[in-house]
């Protein structure tokens, strides 16, 4: 079996993540594979990555802009990230029908990397794996419907719910099979519109790897990086997580007026400078070594989100053996256990975070990835990830048999 996966990037955010990581999987269980991208590094695997040229970078940026001027005058109130992919890319529709691959894998689909409408135009059986709700909604990645009237999964304006009915369309003609890091997303396919007979959702843990991902000595991560001592040392860390209104500044604000001089934040992921109490900022970085100082020389890894699948941020902290603080709710809820590896506050309850900042400074957690999150063990879910790959191509061929 040689399987060809497709994301936006195979550097960076959490689906970046994900493909790296499962890449260099299927290369060590001597499975073919092959990567698409738009954007990324070279590595040490088959990898194409499309912008590589200056003029694919502009028509590429191009589509980007107008795309982003036109769901401009629709406004948006969440200040996240959206996509309505309605520019063609015929290049990496043609790169994915050409390849040898059994099957293609979606990781991250937006930024009009593929017109919608071009999903029936793909030869091959198709597996998504959802790293946010994008595929689930209509322009949103994220949908915190239970904290504002803002979105619902209808949409909230003539463009959400344009999207929504293109993907309803498209998703009628062709088989759509998903894999989910959380039973949240899942029930949200299998509950809502778009799901027809004969499409399936499955629950598969992202691959992480415990080889970068695990626990630095807290005192030698501390010195390295600088940190204060005496103090209880607590990590925000995402991307753009001054302006995304999902990531919940807005709660850490409320927060940091609650803390005294005992605690010390730091915000990793926004190139912005803030002037804010008890709060240092780092920058952007996406590179592994230096994140697992930051997780491991922490305290407390706040994750203050209104709406997460399931981010790499939580998974990589406690692999990094730091506990979680966050709400009660969607993908979060599934992992972080309060007593075993944080604390999750009441949704949306700004006292109960202070409260659960407070237990977790007193609390001496000893962390384990694997006894904190049972189904995580990378090998138990490289395996339920080959056999679902199995089952879908081997469905696409009885399909094509009975025809």
């Amino acid at each position: 079996m040689k399987v060809l996966l497709v994301s936006l990037s195979n550097r960076g955010g959490g689906a970046a993540r994900a493909v790296d990581s499962l890449t260099k999987a299927l290369v060590k269980n001597k499975y073919d594979v092959e990567v698409l991208t738009y954007e990324g590094t070279q590595a040490d695997y088959p990898i194409t990555i499309l912008n590589e040229s200056s003029s694919e970078r502009f028509a590429f940026r191009i589509k980007n802009k107008l795309a982003n001027w036109f769901m401009g005058l629709f406004g948006n109130p969440s200040y996240d990230y959206r996509s309505m992919n309605v520019f063609p890319a015929n290049r990496l529709l043609k790169l994915i029908n050409s390849s040898d691959a059994d099957i293609v894998n979606f990781h991250w689909y937006g930024a009009e990397m593929l017109r919608i409408e071009q999903i029936p135009q793909i030869k091959k059986p198709i597996v998504w794996t959802l790293h946010d709700a994008w595929m689930v909604n209509g322009v949103y990645h994220v949908a915190p419907l239970d904290f504002q009237p803002y979105q619902n999964e209808y949409g909230n304006n003539w463009l959400d719910r344009w999207v929504y009915a293109r993907k309803k369309k498209v998703y009628a003609k062709v088989p759509m099979h998903f894999i989910t890091p959380s039973q949240w997303i899942t029930d949200r396919f299998i509950r809502g519109a778009l799901r027809k007979e004969g499409d399936t959702s499955t629950v598969i843990r992202n691959l992480i790897d415990t080889d970068v991902w695990k626990p630095i000595e807290k005192s030698v991560a501390k010195r390295t990086l600088g940190f204060s001592e005496g103090k209880t040392h607590v990590l925000f860390i995402a991307n753009n997580i001054l302006t995304s209104f999902n990531k919940g500044f807005m709660f850490v604000k409320q927060l940091l007026d609650m803390c005294g001089e005992e605690y010390e934040f730091h915000f990793v992921g926004s190139t912005d400078k803030i002037e804010l109490p008890h709060v240092i900022m780092h920058g952007r970085t996406a590179d592994p070594k230096e994140l697992a100082l930051y997780y491991s020389a922490s305290d407390i890894c706040l994750i203050p989100s209104l709406s997460e699948n399931l981010p790499y941020v939580a998974v990589e902290s406690l692999c990094c053996g730091t506990p979680i603080l966050c709400f009660d709710t969607t993908g979060l809820s599934e992992i972080v256990k309060n007593g075993v590896n944080g604390y999750k506050a009441k949704k949306f309850d700004v006292d109960d975070l202070y409260k659960g900042l407070q237990v977790l400074r007193s609390a001496d957690y000893k962390v384990s990835i694997n006894v904190s999150i049972k189904d995580y063990l990378p090998e138990t879910n490289f395996k339920r990830y080959i056999e679902e790959l199995g089952k879908i191509i081997n469905e696409n061929s009885n399909a094509k048999v009975a025809f």
